[in-house]
């Protein structure tokens, strides 16, 4: 078959979407398949089908649809959110960029987001099946944002739009029960939605686990690694509050902070005021992040709300114990006791003491990390993610040929 991975997001991208569109395109390609991939371009102002000369420059249509966006919403909700606006302008921009590049040659499309979904669904032609995968609910995400006002509009506008581009869609796959959840509270048909947990190339990650690394491992000291996108909701500035009081109780230890993201400044003031200068190291973003796994003794990921990250993933597969929080559908992945330890989110002390056990009992460390990696062995590979996700593919294909649309109302 000929299949279209899309996104909204950029391609190359450091990060889940990445990963799995990485992941499941190599997969398919491996089973014979033909697979093109429509995404942002890494400087954001086009979109195109990565690797060919298939290309739309976003700025053809920005001002159209910029002016009519304003003038509809303005009209008609009043809407004042620039958050919203931009929303809009990048669904209908990429609407139009998937128009224009052509959509007619592929057997399959597979969306990465809600955007994407409702972008290509309004252009696809009617007889391709399409398939989302659902990574994460931006409504839920927002919830935990500053401007965030329970019942107001954009409130509304963003559960609507998760509906809508969910539903849009004749299959979606989420990979844990929690989205599933979230979505079906949403009004999302349960037939609609299949759980189909995340997976990777355990092959290329333990060859990537074994590179070389250029950051050096302290001598006598255990080495925490924290590598996420620096942000609010992956709670970082709850890491460095723990890392404050743990100091306080011993110094024999390190961490070694991956990432880059809008947090940065704030962790890199606080970890000036709990004296934490000599035991925090900032390195930005990363390329190397299972080759620093392979240096780390614990692996930390305190989120706030979280789905199903690649990183909580390769941690496991690397061996070592992993720390989160019982965020989003974290503990779908990880047992509290068995294959790492589970912190209350936004808690800074349960991670803290959590932290500390990890440090005064280092054979729990050993044994925590060694049933993880039996447990990641057993449900991350991509061989498995790709026998659901083929099966879902079939489904969607089935529909198509046999069956009736029994959502093409509620897409309308």
């Amino acid at each position: 078959m000929k299949i279209l991975l899309a996104t909204c997001l950029i391609q190359p991208h450091i990060g889940g979407v990445g990963s799995y569109i990485n992941a499941l395109r190599k997969k398919l390609s491996d089973e014979g398949h033909e697979v093109d991939v429509l995404a942002q371009s890494p400087d954001y102002k086009s979109y195109y089908v990565v690797g060919t000369n298939r290309v739309f420059e976003k700025s053809l249509v920005s001002r159209l649809i910029d002016h009519n966006i304003q003038q509809i919403y303005k009209q008609t909700l009043a809407l004042k959110s620039g958050y919203l606006f931009s929303f809009e302008i990048e669904r209908y921009t990429l609407e139009l960029a998937a128009a224009y590049l052509g959509l007619n040659g592929y057997n399959l499309i597979h969306t990465q987001d809600i955007i994407s979904t409702r972008a290509l669904y309004r252009v696809k032609p009617k007889h391709t099946p399409l398939v989302a995968t659902i990574h994460g609910c931006l409504a839920i995400a927002h919830e935990f944002m500053e401007f965030y006002t329970p019942g107001s509009l954009p409130a509304k506008y963003n559960r609507m739009q998760e509906y809508l581009g969910t539903i849009s869609s004749d299959a979606a796959i989420v990979p844990t029960v929690w989205l599933k959840n979230l979505l079906m509270e949403m009004g999302v048909p349960e037939e609609q939605l299949t759980t189909v947990a995340n997976g990777l190339d355990i092959t290329q990650f333990m060859a990537d686990f074994n590179a070389e690394s250029n950051v050096d491992f302290p001598v006598g000291k255990t080495v925490f690694l924290y590598p996420a996108r620096l942000d609010s909701l992956k709670g970082g500035h709850i890491l460095m509050q723990a890392l404050g009081k743990l100091l306080a109780v011993r110094g024999d230890w390190v961490c070694w902070i991956a990432g880059k993201g809008p947090l940065l400044d704030s962790m890199v003031k606080q970890c000036q005021e709990y004296g934490l200068n000599e035991h925090v190291l900032f390195l930005g973003e990363r390329h190397d992040v299972p080759a620093l796994l392979r240096k780390a003794t614990i692996f930390v990921h305190p989120s706030i709300q979280e789905n199903h990250p690649y990183s909580v993933m390769e941690a496991q597969l690397a061996g070592k114990p992993v720390l989160v929080t019982n965020a989003g559908g974290l503990p779908e992945m990880v047992s509290h006791g068995i294959t790492g330890l589970v912190s209350e989110a936004g808690d800074m002390d349960s991670l803290y003491l959590n932290m500390l056990m990890m440090l005064e009992n280092p054979g729990l460390g050993q044994e925590l990390g060694e049933r993880a990696r039996s447990f990641a062995m057993r449900h991350w590979s991509v061989d498995r993610m790709y026998r659901d996700t083929w099966a879902v593919y079939q489904q969607a294909r089935m529909k198509h040929k046999y069956g009736r649309d029994l959502h093409a109302e509620r897409r309308q």
